[in-house]
């Protein structure tokens, strides 16, 4: 059994953040990878699912705020879009299931998937993952349970990535990776596919010059560069 809630429900400062990573090299390594928008393009397969059910016509550079669909048509809507079909539908990010492949493959790197999104969607969640990346992820690993209006976080990312003993984080939410220290480095992930920017609108706000243990990157070949500069002896 591959999944988990761990509950049993259960910049400008370039220089010294290079230097605290050169002293992290791991002959091996856990990192923890999110779902949505860093391995799978749900923004977009959402906001065209948005614009279809309201006839609104939503851009995916235009969302600020990830659940954009809560704010404007309420928490079920959001429920009713990730219990439909349509997220058997999000497109694999490029490079993401090479990159990690190859990772896992040459070095002691252990994958673990670790989503904010509830355990009410884990069979949905493991067709898509058993679909477009199977074999590579260690465990899967829900931080929520419940839906729409009783959503309830057992854990947060951080607590959850320590029980792991992970020592990065890949994560398109700021959020996520605001509470990074020296136990738990992070990198914040945008791809340019999204949109057509290098940095998705819902994280470019994020000043990563206020937090030492996270960096940017754009695409999975800029974390395979990242790793590889900095982490993987």
């Amino acid at each position: 059994e591959i999944v988990s809630m761990l509950s049993r429900v259960t910049r400008s400062k370039h220089t010294p953040k290079m230097n605290k990573f050169s002293s992290q090299r791991l002959d091996k390594m856990n990192i923890a990878v999110d779902l949505d928008d860093v391995i799978g393009h749900t923004m977009p397969n959402l906001v065209n699912w948005n614009n279809q059910q309201f006839g609104e016509s939503v851009q995916v550079d235009q969302v600020l705020d990830y659940h954009f669909v809560v704010l404007n048509h309420g928490a079920e809507q959001f429920r009713k879009y990730f219990l439909s079909n349509d997220i058997m539908n999000i497109q694999r990010v490029d490079g993401a299931y090479q990159t990690m492949y190859k990772l896992q493959s040459m070095h002691n790197i252990s994958f673990h998937l670790v989503t904010n999104r509830s355990i009410i969607l884990r069979d949905q969640t493991l067709q898509w993952l058993n679909k477009n990346f199977e074999g590579i992820f260690q465990e899967v690993h829900f931080a929520y349970k419940g839906t729409g209006d009783t959503l309830e976080q057992v854990i947060t990312k951080k607590e959850l990535c320590n029980q792991l003993n992970c020592k990065i984080l890949i994560d398109d939410q700021a959020n996520n990776l605001e509470m990074c220290d020296e136990t738990l480095h992070g990198l914040l992930f945008s791809h340019g596919d999204c949109g057509g920017y290098g940095t998705y609108s819902w994280n470019r706000h994020f000043d990563i010059a206020s937090n030492d243990f996270v960096w940017r990157v754009n695409g999975w070949e800029s974390i395979e560069d990242h790793l590889m500069q900095y982490h993987i002896a």
